[in-house]
C-alpha cells in the first residue's frame, strides 16, 4: 500500500484495481510453482494466454460503446501497440523461465530474484515514463525487500535444523 497508494478521492473504486492485479499475480505465482512440477510449460503457457485472451475479450465486448473510461476499447497508437506487444513478449518469454526455473530449484531459492522486478519497475519506470519513486515508496520497496530476506534467512535455517535433525530421526 506503501508503493501504490490508492487514491480513493480522485479514482473512487478503480483505486482497488492495483490491490486485485497484486492479488492475481500472487495467486498466479503460487499455481505455477506447484504445477511447474507436473505439467508442460508450453502448455500452461499456451493456457494463460488462452485465458487471459477469454477474459479481455469478454471486457471489450462488453465495454464496447460504453464511454466508460475503464473498459470501452480503444485503438492504441503506433508506440502504444509496439509497448503492448513487447510486454506480451517479455511475459510469454518469462513466464516459461519462471516454469523452468520452479522445475529445478526450489521457491526459497528463487524468490530473492522476484526482487529484481522492483530494479527492473524502477528502471523502466524512470527510463519510459520519467518517474522516480519518492521516499514512501522507498520505504515500501525496503519492507518488501526485508520481509523477503527475513523469509529466505528464516527458511534455510529451519531447512538447517532439518538436516541436522533427520539423521537422528531415522537412523
Amino acid at each position: 500500500m506503501l508503493i501504490i497508494r490508492p487514491s480513493f478521492e480522485h479514482l473512487g473504486a478503480v483505486a482497488l484495481l492495483p490491490v486485485v492485479c497484486a492479488f492475481g499475480v500472487a495467486v498466479f505465482a503460487l499455481m505455477t510453482r506447484v504445477l511447474a512440477h507436473r505439467e508442460d510449460p508450453w502448455a500452461m503457457q499456451l493456457q494463460t494466454a488462452f485465458w487471459g485472451a477469454v477474459v479481455c475479450g469478454i471486457l471489450l465486448f462488453f465495454g464496447n460503446g460504453t464511454g466508460s473510461d475503464l473498459i470501452d476499447p480503444v485503438w492504441p497508437d503506433t508506440r502504444g501497440f509496439a509497448m503492448t506487444l513487447g510486454v506480451g513478449i517479455a511475459a510469454s518469454v518469462s513466464g516459461m523461465f519462471a516454469v523452468y526455473a520452479y522445475r529445478d530449484a526450489p521457491a526459497s531459492t528463487l524468490a530473492p530474484l522476484q526482487y529484481f522486478e522492483i530494479v527492473c519497475a524502477t528502471f523502466f519506470g524512470w527510463f519510459i515514463f520519467g518517474e522516480f519513486p519518492d521516499a514512501l515508496t522507498w520505504t515500501g520497496i525496503a519492507i518488501i525487500i526485508a520481509s523477503g530476506l527475513f523469509i529466505l534467512w528464516r527458511e534455510r535455517q529451519v531447512a538447517r535444523r532439518r538436516a541436522v535433525e533427520e539423521p537422528l530421526v531415522n537412523p
